[in-house]
This record gives C-alpha cells, sequence and structure tokens, in this order.
C-alpha cells in the first residue's frame, strides 16, 4: 500500500471579517511523474482552476514516496457573498520539485519553503511571495535534509531541526540545527539535537523555547524522548519523555 504523508502547515492567521489567512501545505496524495503546484483556493467563489505540471521529476530512491509531491496554497479572503462554494486558481510553481518539505509563515507575510527531496534530500529553500504570486530562490542550508521540522522565532528567525539526509543505503538521520535569517536570506549552524531524527514535530512554547517532540531514525526506531533549544543560548536539554513512543503525530500548544 502507498503511504500517505500528513499535511506541513506552514501557519495560520486568526481570522476576522477583514483579515485574511494563508496556509500553505503539503498533499500527501501524491501524483507520479508530475511537479508540485501551487494553487489558490477561494472558499466563498465557485470558480476552480488548476496550474498544469511543466516538468516531470526522477523517482526518488531515498524517501518515503517515489513521486513528486503538490504544493497547495490556500487563501481565505472575506468579502464574497457566503453559502459559495470553494474555488481554486492557479499560482506559480515552485523552482524545483520536492516532498517531505517545510513550509513556514515570516513575520513579512512571505512563506519560506525548505528543504524536502527530490532524487535525493535537498538543501535549497525558496520564498513565497503571495501577492505577486511568485517564488524566488534564497540562501541554502548547511545540510540538506527531508523530513524535518522549521518554526518562527521570536525574533523572526526559522528554526529548522533534524531531518533525513543522504540516500539508500546510506541514510542518515541528521542532529544538526540552522537557523534561517529573512534579513539576510542567510543559514547559521546552531546548537544540534542530542539525537538525530526525523518525522518529529516541534512546537514554539509561550516562553520562546521550542519543543522537539518524538521522531524516528528508521523503521525499528521511535522515539518518546523531548528536547527543548534555548534560542538564546542556542542549546539543546532533554525534558520528560513521551509514555509511548511516536512519529509523524501531531501537536498544538496549550491555550
Amino acid at each position: 500500500m502507498k503511504p500517505h504523508l500528513p499535511p506541513s502547515l506552514a501557519a495560520q492567521s486568526p481570522s476576522s471579517d477583514s483579515a485574511e489567512v494563508s496556509v500553505l501545505g503539503l498533499v500527501g496524495d501524491v501524483l507520479q511523474g508530475q511537479t508540485p503546484e501551487a494553487d489558490l483556493c477561494f472558499p466563498r467563489s465557485n470558480s476552480q482552476q488548476t496550474a498544469k505540471p511543466n516538468q516531470s521529476m526522477r523517482p526518488n530512491e531515498a524517501s518515503i514516496l517515489p513521486v513528486t509531491a503538490i504544493i497547495v496554497m490556500i487563501l481565505t479572503l472575506s468579502g464574497p457573498p457566503e453559502g459559495k462554494a470553494a474555488s481554486w486558481v492557479s499560482s506559480g510553481p515552485l523552482n524545483a520539485a520536492r516532498q517531505g518539505h517545510t513550509a513556514t509563515l515570516l513575520q513579512n507575510g512571505v512563506v519560506l519553503v525548505v528543504g524536502g527531496t527530490s532524487a535525493a534530500p535537498l538543501a535549497t529553500a525558496e520564498l513565497y511571495n503571495i501577492a505577486s504570486r511568485s517564488w524566488t530562490t534564497t540562501g541554502q542550508m548547511k545540510s540538506a535534509r527531508t523530513l524535518h521540522t522549521a518554526s518562527l522565532l521570536r525574533d523572526g528567525k526559522v528554526l529548522v531541526a533534524g531531518g533525513q539526509s543522504g540516500t539508500y543505503p546510506s541514510v542518515v538521520y541528521a542532529s544538526s540545527a540552522e537557523l534561517y535569517d529573512p534579513n539576510t536570506g542567510n543559514w547559521t549552524v546552531t546548537g544540534s539535537l542530542g539525537t538525530g531524527r526525523a518525522q518529529h514535530t516541534e512546537t514554539v512554547l509561550p516562553n520562546g523555547k521550542v519543543l522537539v517532540v518524538g521522531g524516528s531514525a528508521g523503521t525499528y526506531a521511535v522515539f518518546a524522548t523531548a528536547e527543548l533549544y534555548d534560542p538564546i543560548a542556542a542549546t539543546w536539554t532533554y525534558t520528560g519523555h513521551l509514555t509511548t513512543g511516536r512519529a509523524q503525530h501531531t501537536q498544538n500548544p496549550a491555550a
């Protein structure tokens, strides 16, 4: 049976009568031989358009799915009449096909897509401009990775941690972490996780620290451990364990 990847969402801002909500996600059901497409959804109108793929890619021997992923941009706008069906309009495609990446909404409203895999894990990153519906490349990570996590920190930087690098049979589960600075477009290495892991979760806590939980390092290594990242000290420390090891799980900060 073909595996199914859970969505990887960028961010969702609070809704109001005039606010707009933008979400950038990874669709787990993917189509073999197609490149990612970026679409815009207007939930209160009736028209729908889909961008056509214009590239193909080789099957990926190292990742979970030997296919390309579809990127979906959902843009919710207030204003159209209530009660109408959701719809989609096409947006610009990514510069590089990828799956297993992350997408993070930055403080300036631009979306940062990082890593993922094509024929091998990627170090590349791209920025999506919602206003122009276009993608531009930005600085590359120091280490290629897929199935990692990414979080927006209080200072506007993005923390990327863990993930999978290398290709079969030389797959490596990364403990490294990096910081992206939107002001410079550059990456810097920060403190490493105590345990290399992929398919974990990463949550920014109210005190500004970042909690990484669970994940895996292959089929037979599923972790119950959790670690805390201190952005000021740039270090990780272990914290309380889960009662059960898990990977590809979910997380949500308590209100």
